[in-house]
């Protein structure tokens, strides 16, 4: 009887934590397209910041580490083609605070375009930031908002058309 007891307690117990599993699986988009623009601030090379949302710009917020090669792919194709983000409001942030050693010391000579564009700003945000802010981990991510509303994202390293289109 208490061998009988002990297996339907099993079956019940595996059968909730498999059920419980299943809904809480990553499938599930968690920032859908059409969600708003959390509101945050960060740290930038010259203070605590927030983003300045404008109606009438579009923003784009790229998350980046500083050793991840599809960043560093998708950060050079960006320098190369920022005239074509002339009217989006950039924010580059890394996760590693030692961007701003970087941004210092060589961002111009690494990132010639990115570091002289007044639309650009480069900053630190934390990977627990993006984890509760934007609900990914993953590097490189990509949000572009319109009206302050998520109209595109992409995780991986997209091309430049497709984030323009």
């Amino acid at each position: 009887m208490y061998k009988k007891v002990s297996v339907i307690c099993f079956l019940i117990i595996f059968s909730g934590i498999t059920v419980w599993l299943y809904l809480n699986s990553s499938s599930k988009d968690r920032f859908p397209l059409g969600s708003n623009m959390p509101s945050f601030t960060f740290r930038s090379i010259s203070g605590v910041k927030s983003i300045a949302k404008d109606p009438n710009k579009k923003i784009m917020i790229v998350l980046f580490s500083l050793n991840c090669a599809h960043c560093k792919a998708f950060l050079a194709d960006l320098d190369k083609n920022i005239s074509k983000f002339k009217d989006t409001g950039i924010y580059l942030f890394a996760q590693e605070e030692r961007i701003f050693d970087i941004m210092k010391s060589h961002t111009n000579k690494t990132y010639l375009s990115l570091g002289s564009s007044g639309n650009v700003q480069f900053g630190f945000f934390s990977l627990d930031g993006s984890r509760d802010k934007f609900k990914t981990s993953a590097v490189p991510s990509i949000f572009v908002f319109e009206n302050n509303k998520l109209i595109k994202k992409f995780n991986g390293s997209p091309s430049i058309n497709r984030v323009l289109n």
